[in-house]
């Protein structure tokens, strides 16, 4: 007796080959057998006639953390047919922490934790609809050994941060993850990096990148990340692959000869993008990044330095480029200011009277430097050709989100609701760049391969039930900038581990997610 049936579907194992119409039987949580299941009785019979069954799309790059106290159910995620998600991306993880966090849940329950084993029981404790697994952000392991300040890591400081990190990875973490834009992470040299990939290595752990420049130094940022993977072998991921900023346009095609030619001298190293021409980080990003040496109050006090602000000024114009029209800011602390959320810098600096540069600083000062911006500011060429590459996994580069509470104080970027199934509508339906069979590749199969996720991403017995069904022909997403709080279409069906999260495309509220540490699947 199976659980579920789902019957005469067409159905892709994530491999990437030609689908086959078939019935899916699910059992204890697993995938009991794909073929001609008429005779075999079910608990559930799922009909799926004309709709795609597939794997359920692993997203290789999310920002949830510790949001998930806040959302357990992984909404917009799960809305979209993602099962999995990867979070601790970009150099910042929610654990190891230098002291115990301790979150309150709307339910009144407390949870606290302060190492990765602790966070990952907490979140597991509290209920989860998705399953999830964490990288350890590079920048949480500079600021317990070396802290906020800028300069090199002495070996003391690279010894802790060695530790720190096989703590982690026995607590079941995945890998590193670098965010080299940003403080503490932009103060480290490659010395440090391959340090510490070399402490990877014989764990199997991966190696992801938030490079150092996505825009005028795009090719020497990857190249480091090469190297770094030559030095040491570890696997290496090029997080959200682009080329930002008008004059950096077309970069990529030589970004992505060099990952394949790396990839051809037996490098395991891919990269992961995502389906928009718009970026979505902190406006601090647009500040030298001496400015951010000592943490966030040293940086807020060199704001209101007089000697300081013409250079920073200058920085900003130069970063910035004159682009300010296509800078929307997204996210303000200060009530005063919320009422400027939505609208464009250069708006921004008409309103208050300033010129743009000015109301950078402005808007960092009286929101305490918490800042997030939308810049429009990639080529749909690049965005193409890093979709097309064979070594490209799709990642949403967002935290999952529901449209109340704390998380909805902010306009997130479209992403967050709409990743998974823009690609299918416009790459595979509308433009015919990649194959619909590709396309749920790079979101089930090459991912689990990459991160060693060995039961996940395959449609084939044995493996875990992630299953998401969907209808071709109306999938798309619906979440705009101005309004991204939006449901995408045509996701019917979405199983976490044989139990139904989305139920004819409504959540169904389960706690079938597991934390995936690396025990469980190596």
């Amino acid at each position: 007796m199976l659980d579920c049936k789902i019957t005469q579907g067409t159905v892709y194992d994530g491999l990437g080959g030609p689908p086959t119409v078939a019935d899916v039987g699910v059992k204890d949580g697993k995938i009991a057998a794909v073929g001609s299941l008429g005779d075999v009785p079910a608990r559930e019979i799922l009909p799926a006639e004309g709709l795609c069954v597939c794997p359920g799309f692993i997203d290789v790059h999310s920002h949830t953390d510790d949001w998930y106290f806040l959302n357990p159910w992984a909404v917009s995620k799960l809305l979209q047919g993602v099962t999995t998600e990867i979070i601790g991306n970009c150099g910042d993880s929610a654990a190891p922490l230098a002291a115990f966090k301790s979150v309150r849940t709307a339910d009144g329950s407390e949870f606290r934790w302060r190492t990765t084993g602790e966070f990952m029981a907490a979140v597991q404790s509290h209920g989860l609809g998705i399953n999830a697994a964490s990288l350890i952000g590079h920048g949480n392991l500079r600021s317990i050994a070396v802290g906020e300040e800028s300069g090199r890591a002495d070996r003391n400081h690279l010894q802790a941060m060695k530790r720190l990190l096989r703590r982690s990875l026995a607590d079941g973490a995945l890998g590193l993850s670098t965010g080299l834009v940003y403080p503490p992470g932009c103060f480290a040299d490659t010395v440090e990096l391959t340090a510490l990939g070399v402490t990877l290595l014989p764990a199997g752990g991966i190696y992801t990148s938030h490079i150092r420049d996505e825009g005028d130094r795009l090719t020497e940022s990857v190249r480091e990340v090469i190297e770094l993977c030559r030095a040491t072998g570890v696997t290496g991921v090029v997080s959200h692959h682009k080329a930002a900023g008008r004059k950096n346009w077309g970069k990529t095609a030589t970004t992505l000869r060099l990952l394949a030619a790396a990839r051809a001298d037996g490098l395991r190293i891919f990269c992961d993008v995502y389906p928009y021409t718009a970026l979505n980080t902190g406006l601090g990003t647009l500040l030298p990044l001496w400015s951010h040496s000592g943490g966030r109050a040293a940086m807020l006090e060199r704001l209101d330095a007089s000697q300081t602000l013409p250079e920073i000024r200058r920085e900003v114009e130069e970063k910035a480029a004159g682009d300010y029209a296509n800078i929307i800011i997204t996210k303000l602390k200060a009530p005063e200011h919320r009422e400027l959320q939505g609208r464009s810098l250069a708006e921004i600096a008409a309103r208050l009277g300033l010129s743009p540069s000015e109301a950078v600083i402005a808007l960092l000062r009286t929101n305490a430097g918490e800042v997030d911006m939308i810049w429009h500011a990639l080529a749909e060429e690049d965005l193409q050709a890093v979709l097309a590459a064979p070594f490209a996994m799709i990642g949403s580069d967002a935290g999952a989100r529901v449209s109340y509470g704390p998380l909805a104080a902010e306009l997130p970027h479209p992403r967050s609701y709409g990743t998974f199934p823009r690609v299918i509508a416009r790459y595979v339906r509308e433009l015919g760049l990649l194959s619909l069979a590709e396309a749920i590749r790079k979101m089930t199969s090459l991912p689990a391969q990459v991160f060693g996720l060995a039961n996940r991403g395959r449609l084939t017995s044995g493996c875990a039930a992630d299953i998401t069904i969907f209808d071709f022909a109306a999938i798309c997403d619906t979440a705009t900038y101005a309004n991204p709080f939006q449901q995408p279409a045509g996701v019917l069906h979405v199983l976490v581990n044989g139990v139904p999260a989305v139920w004819d495309g409504k959540l169904q509220y389960r706690a079938a997610g597991r934390f995936l540490r690396r025990r469980h699947w190596r």
